[in-house]
This record gives structure tokens, sequence and C-alpha cells, in this order.
């Protein structure tokens, strides 16, 4: 059975504030705390199909995408990624977690942000180039669609996540 995104009090008190904010974002700019090997352009492609424009400056988008890959311990990997942050820009937070192991169990990395700025953090697991095809990533891309355009999934669903993950990673079940 797919995992539900689990939310949390911050989270809970921000979703209707920050699905009408989001609801009007177009325009993201990608930030990079670590290296991903690319990973993360998989996330980029498909915020990029759903209609938002990726563009070259921090000062013309409407919100950050912030890549930060968990390498040591996850609170701090999070602090440093968001210090050096634009002010007053609204901050979508993917932890990238570096495992080959598609069931690997991580901690709600959302449990240890408090920058008011970020209106969602959602957990991906990785393993060299690319997003695992599993239950995490699912639902973390399902969360970001349904964040960012509401009933999007309604229109879209998860096809082009699937097939994405069939090209880059063969066609293994779960």
């Amino acid at each position: 059975m797919p995992e539900t995104p689990q939310t949390n009090d911050r989270t809970i008190d921000m979703t209707v504030e920050g699905n009408m904010a989001a609801a009007s974002w177009r325009k993201f700019f990608v930030v990079e705390s670590g290296k991903t090997n690319g990973a993360h352009l998989e996330l980029v492609n498909m915020i990029k199909h759903i209609g938002h424009i990726e563009v070259d400056r921090s000062e013309d988008c409407d919100y950050l995408l912030v890549i930060c890959p968990a390498v040591s311990q996850v609170g701090t990997n999070i602090s440093e990624a968001l210090e050096s942050l634009p002010a007053n820009k609204p901050v979508i937070l993917v932890v990238m977690h570096h495992t080959f192991n598609k069931c690997q169990v991580v901690a709600e990395s959302r449990r240890q942000v408090t920058d008011p700025n970020v209106y969602l953090t959602v957990d991906v697991l990785f393993y060299e180039k690319n997003l695992l095809n599993c239950n995490r990533n699912q639902s973390a891309l399902l969360e970001i669609q349904i964040f960012l355009a509401g009933s999007l999934y309604q229109h879209h669903g998860m096809s082009w996540w699937k097939d994405r993950v069939r090209s880059t990673s063969g066609s293994s079940s779960e």
C-alpha cells in the first residue's frame, strides 16, 4: 500500500495559506546545497512538466527549490542549506538521502525545520544519478504536485514519474 504523506502541526497550519500562495507560484530557482550527481534533475523536470518555469536568478523566482543532500547529520545539513538563502523567498525543501535500498527508513526531515520560509519539506531516496523507484519518492513527488497545483494529480497523475523511473532504472517492482 502506498505511503500517505505525513504532516506535523506546522505543516497543517500552513496548508491552507501555503496552498493558496503556491497556486500563484510559477517560477522557481534551484539551490543545491551539495552533490546529488544530477539525481535532483528528475525533480526539476517533474516541476517543469507541470507548467513551472526554472529561472536563472533567485531574484526572478516566485519560490526556491532547495536541494539538500543528507550527508551527515540531517539537522546540520538542513541548517547549512537554509542559512544562505535569499531572505523572504518561499522554499520547498527536498532532503535527498543517498542509498541503494528503496526500503530505507529515514526520519521525517520536516520535524527539524523551523524556518518560516519553508512551506514544504519532503524526503527522497537516490542512488548514484537517479531517484529510486519507491513509495517514499512517489509520495514526495505527489506531495510537491499537490502543494504546487492542488488537484493537478487528478489531471496528470503519476504517469510522468512512473515512465521516468522505468526509463532510468528498469522496470523493477516494489
